[in-house]
């Protein structure tokens, strides 16, 4: 994990972001408590092992939590438990600003697996899914791939799908 990113969910409503990037003096100062930069392919920067959250009461951590329960329950239905049209159970847009309640729960994450950068985020309301993407960096390159992308377009009612890389020739998620 790098950095996990959440805006207008529950507490949050403006962008927040949990980063995992080690900043320059720590690293320094104790090493064991770092990912080597080789396991993540980039001598860049370093990533944490662990990090605490901690705060007063009612300062979202709960909610923080919540996020990541959320993307998580996205991801592992929404391609084989979900169907056009059903609604979408991890939106739950900010409540004290009126504005807020028809925008989307956004929710992005960048992990590292097998030494290559994905960055994997969506945009939901409760009736639908407005705009997924998965952007790959190879190892070879530090140049963004977008394996897909849809986007609700409302003039049709329809979403618009584009696939490349390897998902490109199925033309549909693995």
């Amino acid at each position: 994990l790098i950095p996990f990113t959440v805006s207008n969910f529950r507490s949050f409503h403006e962008e927040q972001t949990l980063s995992m990037v080690a900043t320059a003096g720590r690293a320094r100062t104790h090493p064991e408590n770092f990912i080597a930069p080789d396991a993540v392919g980039s001598a860049k920067f370093r990533l944490l092992k662990t990090a605490a959250i901690y705060g007063a009461n009612a300062s979202g951590k709960s909610n923080l939590v919540k996020a990541f329960q959320a993307m998580r329950r996205f991801v592992l239905e929404s391609a084989t438990r979900m169907n056009e049209g059903d609604p979408v159970r991890c939106a739950a847009p900010f409540r004290l600003a009126s504005a807020s309640k028809t925008k989307p729960s956004t929710f992005e994450i960048t992990v590292i697996i097998a030494q290559v950068r994905c960055v994997y985020g969506f945009s939901v309301t409760s009736q639908r899914v407005e705009e997924e993407q998965l952007v790959v960096y190879p190892a070879a390159t530090s140049k963004g791939q977008c394996w897909f992308h849809r986007k609700f377009d409302a003039s049709t009612g329809k979403h618009q799908w584009e696939f490349s890389g390897p998902l490109e020739t199925s033309g549909k998620a693995l």
